[in-house]
């Protein structure tokens, strides 16, 4: 059950940001049929990467099903919520990526089987790669978030992609017996940031105390898988 619930948080992240365009967002704004389209993207990749359950048993189809109306309501009612504050605005994000995962958890309750062959180093490279989606993409919101407070002229979140490689690049090293040249690559973004005069030390510890909250949540979940 622990393969299948890996399976599906990445269907999540993918379908959430990967997926999910700037024009597929504005759509879901709009429109409820932008929220159907969002909704059975992630249904189909659910079905893609979880395929062996399909033909298995008719619980975990029903299950998809009640995941899929949860996942319209969970988005409709943040857009219907319509946070007016930029730390409204936070907190609707961090509760609907909670709520998605409070639901996908209800797999467990589901009296099926994972189905066997999912090998342990399959599963990790699939909590890598969930737990990069966020590296990448959900900590890019978050200082999106960060940058409006401190600017609130900013109106539009722009993916600033070298930052968004360089922060793959330490968390890769985070996962890695490379670990200890994460120090060297903190050490070097800081000087880096301040000869440039860009240096905030708040937005500085918050993206890298959102890195180690992710690598912290990896080594969790890989030992509760090995």
């Amino acid at each position: 059950m622990t393969s299948l619930f890996i399976l599906l948080l990445l269907s999540h992240a993918l379908a959430d940001f990967i997926f999910q365009t700037g024009r597929l967002y504005q759509w879901k704004v709009r429109s409820n049929w932008g929220i159907a389209v969002h909704v059975l993207i992630f249904s189909a990749t659910a079905i893609v990467l979880t395929a062996p359950l399909i033909l298995q048993s008719p619980f975990f189809i029903a299950w998809l099903m009640f995941a899929t109306l949860a996942h319209f309501v969970i988005d409709k009612t943040k857009i219907v919520i319509k946070a007016t504050t930029i730390q409204a605005e936070i907190k609707a994000f961090i509760f609907d990526q909670i709520a998605h995962i409070a639901v996908i958890m209800t797999v467990y309750w589901l009296p099926i089987h994972s189905p066997e062959g999912y090998a342990a180093d399959v599963m990790l490279g699939c909590i890598a790669l969930f737990l990069s989606i966020y590296v990448a993409y959900a900590v890019s919101v978050l200082l999106y978030y960060y940058d409006r407070v401190i600017d609130p002229s900013i109106k539009r979140l722009d993916y600033q992609w070298k930052q968004m490689l360089y922060r793959l690049f330490v968390f890769g090293l985070l996962l890695t017996a490379w670990r200890p040249l994460v120090l060297v690559a903190i050490i070097f973004h800081g000087w880096r940031d301040q000869r440039r005069s860009v240096y905030d030390a708040r937005r500085f510890g918050l993206e890298y105390c959102l890195l180690f909250i992710l690598w912290f949540i990896f080594e969790g979940m890989k030992r509760s898988l090995l």
